[in-house]
């Protein structure tokens, strides 16, 4: 994606509202037509037509260990006035949200050249090579060799069949869709504020030992706190959108609030910020389950057997497919899977298990890497199809939550709804999908045993 590097003179933020997913939480009763999102999380029961009713991408988690604090990478910048192509043009900046000098946008080649953590990334194995990067809102959102962004299409690259407890017979299906009713809401929306964007009191009051604080630090410290609760402060701009758009004083689902946070220049590493079980409302002081802070020039994991916002303790917008890179015709990272059965561990890049399967047994653990095999055949898929299913071979998906099995994440945009060929581009992919089977795929070997540390 390719933007002009420029200052625009508006403060506060812009939001991106993707089509496609349903709220994260809960059980949830999909259907495979209609709208595409069914649950990520809880226990799904997937229809085979109708309209979808939204579900849970997530469940609840289990917490992990509280194993100490976690060191925050650097902060991000300013926030720029970014429109990605085919995304939902963003409103009004919100002026009362006290945003910074105005969002940039800046060209990919203003990619971050110091990589921060690890090198080469957790996950990343020989055989695997860094990616173009890919780029969001002016961020470059994780290093190009990050585990999300390394290209694994290599034939060199070991697969393993240790994981039988992958469902083979289920269709894959895209959970994704509109924003706005009456196709809406669903998939995951974000939000891009800029680097200065007024900090908002949040409370995490279920997993604040494994959450991260704000810039400012800890006003209330939930390790040694008595109730556990955590009390800081976020970029969270006024009218944020919240993962199922949950009626005030409510979470109905998993809820989950994204924030990208600009750098101050163009080429400085963005900070994204991401909660779950975020309750619905309009303005501060906000509330959520917990919270995590992600340095997007680092490749540092969070502290093992810690949580994020997703149950595998990875980011969650780095693994959603946006209708933006579907219509400029390449993805350029891994996609996130939900499966309703895992396993109690995880591999990396996951830090966090939240399955009940045996630690070593035949269900899949968090984090594993699931890759389309180069024998399926897409010729008579639609063009977004083959785009899909081109970064699935050259990417992978990654196990990241628990939910509908073989359900793929994407973006809150309400031109998944809009015509494409034969049909919406979300329609396309429902049919394409729903000729793609868990046989079709092969677990690459993640070099490690499953891992229950920390948890």
């Amino acid at each position: 994606m390719k933007v002009l590097c420029t200052l625009v003179s508006v403060a506060a933020m812009a939001t991106v509202a993707c089509s496609s997913s349903s709220p994260k939480g809960g059980s949830d009763n999909p259907g495979d037509a209609g709208n595409a999102r069914s649950a990520d999380g809880g226990n799904g029961t997937v229809g085979d037509g109708g309209t979808q009713t939204p579900g849970a991408d997530g469940g609840m988690q289990t917490p992990g260990a509280d194993g100490g604090m976690q060191t925050p990478g650097a902060e991000g910048g300013t926030t720029p006035t970014v429109t990605d192509s085919g995304t939902t043009p963003p409103p009004t900046p919100d002026a009362s949200s006290g945003g910074g000098p105005g969002l940039l946008t800046c060209t990919d080649t203003s990619a971050v050249t110091t990589v921060a953590g690890p090198s080469p990334a957790p996950g990343v194995l020989t055989g695997m090579t860094a990616g173009p990067g890919t780029f969001v809102g002016g961020c470059q959102i994780f290093p190009a060799g990050n585990a999300w962004n390394v290209n694994v299409s290599s034939t060199s690259l070991a697969t393993t069949t240790a994981y039988s407890g992958i469902p083979q017979g289920t269709h894959l299906h895209p959970d994704l869709g509109g924003w706005t009713a009456p196709n809406g809401p669903y998939g995951i929306p974000y939000n891009v504020v800029a680097n200065g964007q007024a900090e908002a009191q949040i409370t995490f009051n279920q997993y604040g030992t494994e959450s991260d604080p704000g810039p400012g630090g800890w006003t209330t410290n939930p390790n040694t706190s008595s109730s556990g609760n955590g009390v800081t402060s976020y970029p969270i701009p006024n009218a944020a959108l919240i993962e199922g758009d949950p009626p005030t004083g409510q979470t109905p689902g998993d809820d989950h609030l994204l924030v990208i946070q600009q750098g101050a220049t163009c080429g400085a590493p963005c900070t994204l910020w991401e909660t779950w079980a975020t309750v619905g409302g309009s303005s501060a002081p906000w509330t959520a389950a917990n919270g995590a802070r992600w340095d997007l020039g680092s490749n540092a994991l969070r502290t093992l057997g810690w949580t994020s916002a997703d149950a595998a303790g990875l980011s969650v917008f780095a693994g959603l497919l946006r209708l933006a890179e579907v219509k400029a015709g390449v993805i350029t990272h891994a996609i996130r899977v939900t499966f309703n059965t895992t396993q109690a561990g995880y591999v990396y890049p996951a830090t966090h298990y939240a399955g009940s399967g045996k630690l070593g047994g035949t269900d899949p653990p968090m984090g594993l890497r699931l890759r389309l095999k180069t024998t399926v055949s897409t010729a008579k898929f639609s063009g977004p199809g083959k785009i899909v299913a081109t970064a699935m071979q050259t990417y992978g998906l990654i196990i990241a939550d628990i939910g509908s099995d073989w359900y793929f994440q994407g973006d809150s945009d309400d031109g998944w709804n809009a015509q494409d060929v034969t049909d919406t581009y979300v329609g396309e992919l429902l049919t394409d999908f729903d000729g793609v089977t868990g046989a079709d795929f092969e677990a690459l070997d993640p070099g490690m045993a499953p891992s229950n540390a920390g948890d």
